[in-house]
């Protein structure tokens, strides 16, 4: 059973309503360049952002304090990244925020596929659509920014170029449909995002090229290719995770073409023609003691739905 966190006081009585509702996707980075370190002490990146339809669920019904349940391989806290999200949307709209939320949690966790930044995002869209707050995109990412760099991303969703530090996202036009096979190791790091960038050396760093590319290919509304991906983090995270060259190793003997590592890591992605060659390669990694999803990618009005 999943734990209720309580955070705020009671608030008087709203006006109830039916729940709301929503998916919230995973995200893959097609393309993460890392630039530099800024005088702020965070990198600054370049890259091409896409979510996938690997989901968590985040409902939220009304209620006189602020709660959180979660159910699935996640253990809720007081500082969790939906109750940031939650806080943070309080101090913007300078009114009391309150209501139960209820996160059905699958996309793996610190496996670089976003997962608590797309329900700090997916939260904040909830509320603003319960509360009738009028928040725009934009605005929302703001808010979310202040959660979690990535979090900015998943206030738009489907494909988006995104520079900073993660915080300034220009949606681009969504990317032709696409499967993909997604590969979850269980492995994990204290400490994983600074000692992947400590670990980048100077030949890991770019100027942002093969994003601007990719982006280019994208707005002409052109299919996207093995070829077009690029990651900064492709040499430290074999360095820093044991046994992710087997798990590429597998990849690849199963029919993949080409292995990606996934935002910093440690999931991996292929990118592959049909759903059809997908499953085969899923059906071929049963033995592999790993997670693995076969995904397709998921469209911006699909990717901030909400229901209810």
């Amino acid at each position: 059973m999943g734990r209720v966190i309580r955070v705020v006081p009671s608030r008087e009585e709203g006006q109830l309503a039916m729940a709301l509702h929503t998916i919230v996707p995973a995200k893959i980075n097609l393309t993460l360049e890392v630039l530099g370190k800024r005088d702020d002490g965070y990198h600054e990146l370049r890259s091409v952002m896409q979510t996938i339809d690997v989901v968590d669920e985040l409902s939220l019904d009304r209620a006189d304090e602020l709660s959180l349940k979660i159910e699935g391989p996640h253990t809720a806290s007081d500082d969790d990244l939906v109750l940031q999200a939650a806080r943070a949307v309080e101090a913007i709209a300078d009114i009391p925020i309150s209501g139960s939320f209820h996160l059905k949690k699958r996309i793996p966790s610190a496996a670089g596929l976003g997962g608590g930044s797309a329900d700090a995002a997916a939260a904040i869209r909830l509320l603003n659509r319960q509360q009738n707050l009028g928040l725009t995109p934009p605005t929302m990412a703001n808010v979310a920014a202040s959660v979690s760099s990535d979090a900015a991303f998943f206030c738009f969703g489907g494909t988006a170029s995104v520079r900073g530090r993660g915080e300034a996202v220009d949606p681009l036009p969504d990317a032709r449909s696409f499967w993909l096979i997604v590969l979850t190791p269980d492995v994990s790091i204290p400490e994983k995002t600074r000692r992947m960038y400590d670990t980048l050396k100077p030949e890991d760093f770019s100027r942002g090229d093969a994003t601007n590319r990719l982006a280019d290919r994208l707005r002409r509304r052109e299919a996207i290719a093995n070829a077009d991906l690029h990651n900064a983090f492709d040499r430290a995270a074999y360095e820093i995770f044991a046994g992710l060259d087997d798990h590429r190793e597998a990849l690849l003997r199963a029919g993949a073409s080409s292995v990606h590592v996934a935002g910093s890591g440690p999931a991996l992605f292929t990118l592959v023609p049909s759903e059809t060659d997908a499953r085969e390669i899923a059906r071929r990694l049963d033995n592999t003691k790993c997670r693995v999803d076969v995904a397709r990618s998921t469209s911006a009005d699909d990717a901030i739905a909400i229901q209810g």
